[in-house]
């Protein structure tokens, strides 16, 4: 098996991957809505998609910076 750590948006889109798995990422690329469709072009056939998106809210502290 083969496992690459790339960009959503270095791959084309064209490409085929068995398991396409992003955990907490595609929300931080800028393009949200962008990356999840790509991402899902490049599941193949009977492949798995796995990917995790979350929202900050008050139970969240890391999602603060502080300054």
């Amino acid at each position: 098996a083969r496992v690459k750590k790339l960009s959503v948006f270095d791959l084309n889109e064209k490409s085929k991957f068995d398991i396409v798995y992003s955990w907490g990422v595609l929300h931080h690329t800028g393009f949200m809505i962008k990356a999840i469709k790509k991402t899902c072009k490049m599941v193949d056939n009977d492949g798995l998609l796995i990917i995790s998106l979350y929202k900050k809210t008050y139970f969240v502290p890391f999602g603060k910076l502080k300054n």
